[in-house]
């Protein structure tokens, strides 16, 4: 029996550590490595071994505690970072590796991962790229796919400038759902839901051949059909999304992230309708652990999802609290947040209190200045305030208070207020500002056109000349510009409307700028009528005239010697009465009139009535005078009786025809 410490001990552990690392048996691993730390606490190396073996069996937590116990001189730095990593502590991660090389392949891949996870994509693909380019072995198709990964992040972040400098085939389906984000990216939806659709064909055919279980196969394809749900979502396919997420909920996915997204999709559809559906998706979508399976993106837009529910569910304490949360969590949403606290307000009739906020966010933060402004003067114009939204517009600074739209906006509210002369003064300032400052573009021209427009209007033709010549120096060979300016001079100065003109290009040219068609519009002929146009044949030669036919001018006059016929006056009969009201039967049959009594058949005069028995003790009280006085209640006729009276009335009694007497 050997000795405590006796170390003719320790070459038989280390073999059995050895067989345990090749057979994966790294519990009994644990175990050996802790005997020989009994016998041996600072034999550093079965230390480092035990560290390997709980960082294979995923138990990260007891592995830094010993790391952090660990004070020998073996060097476990890029243990102690991916345990960092994988207990989801990725800035701590990425400073512990500083201390290592840069050049050691499994640090530029620990970085690589740590940069996708911090949201660094830039940084995450060209590491991959540079990790692609100098190695060769059997992960070669995880690290594309990690590539593709970073690339189709770029894409959606919307970066247009990266391209890929590797060729990355489609060899898996991992691979043609990263193809598939990175056309989404681009704004190529239909390409992006054909690559999608391969994508799950591809999944559920390769995964079939390895004998891969049907529930890991639907949770593979889930990421896919989400992904494609969204896709169809944004191209109006809603009743295509909706089955495909709910079908991907209905496999019971144990990834938290996928069951978020696609709750949070759900509940879009929703809108105000279906509140408790939407409040149970809503509560799936922002559970916890999602900030380690989500990025900041996907759950700014949970978020803000969440926040209008409640604020359109009238929940506002809750409302509130979800905005102080979103404005700690996403400093990137503060000013969003701000104009759905002020819209609480606003609905909480807390007015003053909603200008007060957004007037506070304008002056406090000039990135947020003409956002917050628009806003507060939506709410001014909204109860009436049109002179406190010009104020609030020229609270802004020049290069905001200049813009095009806001521009208009201010000329409009001015104009409402019957002040034109403000409306003319800003105009004037604005195109002095473009000038000063020498902006050229499309923005510019449009300034400097609608205060021509509006100088026009005002009766001001000389302003509005100035306005043209800006204009004219933008674009100085348009006919249009010219004609308006000639138009403009001809109000106050003929000589200077002449020497314009001459800037004019001649008819010709312009009609074969415009690209017109003479002879098509010859064809046509529209201001003679059609009566005249130009037959053509099939082959586009025009048709001979016929013979006798006359010059269109010579039909136009003897169209107009034509007598117009009168119009017939309505004649009335002589023995009309104006105060009779004619029957509104009189066009019907007279079988079909209200008041028409059907004659008599002699041949059923002698039946008797084949009535019901009994029925004729009720024809008595019928008939019986004394008790139909009691019983009948008094009512006045209705209208349709009241027409049938007058208009039977007014029938002409025929003359009974007199019987021929004959001789016998």
């Amino acid at each position: 029996m050997s000795k405590p410490g006796d170390p003719n001990i320790l070459p038989p552990l280390y073999k059995n550590l050895k067989e345990c690392d090749q057979n994966g048996d790294y519990e009994k691993a644990i175990r050996i490595a802790n005997r020989i730390l009994k016998e041996f606490p600072n034999e550093d190396r079965a230390l480092k071994c035990k560290i390997v073996c709980l960082i294979q069996n995923s138990r990260f937590h007891e592995a830094l505690a010993l790391i952090d116990g660990y004070s020998g001189g073996e060097n476990i730095t890029f243990e102690k970072a991916y345990c960092l990593y994988r207990v989801n502590k990725f800035s701590e991660s990425l400073a512990a590796l500083q201390g290592l090389s840069a050049q050691e392949l499994r640090v530029k891949e620990l970085k690589a991962q740590l940069f996708y996870r911090l949201e660094k994509y830039d940084e995450c693909f060209n590491l991959y790229g540079d990790i692609i380019k100098n190695t060769n072995d059997d992960y070669e198709a995880e690290r594309s796919t990690n590539y593709s990964a970073a690339l189709a992040c770029l894409k959606i972040d919307g970066d247009t400038k990266t391209v890929s400098d590797h060729e990355l085939q489609e060899v898996t389906f991992e691979l043609c759902y990263n193809a598939a984000c990175k056309l989404i990216g681009e704004g190529k939806l239909k390409e992006a839901e054909k690559q999608l659709r391969n994508a799950e064909r591809f999944c559920r055919s390769s995964l079939s051949e390895e004998d891969t279980p049907e529930e890991e196969i639907e949770e593979e394809l889930g990421i896919i059909r989400v992904q494609l749900g969204y896709v169809l979502q944004v191209l109006g396919q809603e009743k295509e999304a909706q089955s495909l997420y709910s079908l991907a909920l209905k496999c019971k996915p144990s990834d938290i992230g996928l069951i978020a997204i696609a709750s949070n999709n759900l509940a879009v559809f929703n809108k105000e309708q279906n509140v408790f559906d939407t409040k149970k998706k809503l509560k799936s979508a922002t559970s916890e652990g999602l900030e380690f399976k989500l990025n900041s993106k996907q759950r700014e837009i949970i978020a803000k999802n969440n926040c209008i529910f409640l604020l359109t569910n009238a929940k506002p304490e809750q409302c509130r609290h979800a905005l102080e949360q979103m404005k700690d969590e996403f400093p990137s949403s503060k000013l969003w947040a701000t104009l759905l606290e002020a819209s609480l307000l606003v609905k909480e009739k807390k007015i003053d209190e909603a200008d007060k906020l957004l007037d506070k966010t304008a002056a406090g933060n000039p990135s947020f200045r003409l956002t917050a402004t628009l806003a507060r003067v939506q709410l001014l114009l909204k109860s009436g305030s049109i002179t406190a939204a010009i104020a609030a517009f020229n609270n802004l600074p020049e290069k905001d208070r200049y813009r095009l739209g806001v521009v208009s906006a201010i000329v409009n509210l001015h104009s409402q207020n019957g002040d034109r002369k403000a409306a003319a003064a800003l105009l004037k300032q604005a195109t002095q500002f473009h000038k000063k400052n020498k902006n050229q573009g499309l923005g510019v021209s449009e300034l400097w056109e609608q205060a021509a427009n509006f100088h026009f209007k005002s009766g001001d033709p000389n302003l509005a000349a100035g306005c043209l010549e800006e204009l004219r120096s933008l674009y100085p060979n348009d006919p249009k510009i010219i004609a308006r300016l000639v138009l403009a001079y001809c109000r106050f100065d003929a000589g200077r409307a002449a020497l314009v003109a001459r800037s004019l290009p001649p008819a010709g040219s312009m009609l074969e700028s415009a690209d017109i068609d003479v002879g098509s519009l010859e064809a046509a002929n529209w201001a003679m009528g059609s009566k005249y146009a130009k037959k053509t044949r099939a082959d586009g030669t025009l048709a001979s005239p016929k013979s006798g036919a006359t010059t269109p001018g010579s039909d136009l006059i003897k169209s107009k010697r034509k007598r117009k016929p009168r119009k017939r006056l309505n004649r009335l009969p002589k023995n009309y009465d104006p105060k009779y009201v004619p029957n509104p039967e009189r066009w019907i049959p007279r079988r079909e009139r209200a008041g028409y009594k059907k004659k008599k058949d002699r041949r059923t005069r002698g039946e008797i009535g084949k009535g019901t028995q009994g029925s004729a003790a009720g024809a008595q009280d019928l008939y019986d005078i004394s008790k139909g006085a009691a019983g009948v209640r008094s009512s006045g006729p209705s209208t349709a009786n009241i027409q049938a009276q007058t208009s039977s009335s007014a029938y002409k009694k025929q003359q009974k025809k007199k019987k021929k007497t004959g001789k016998f």
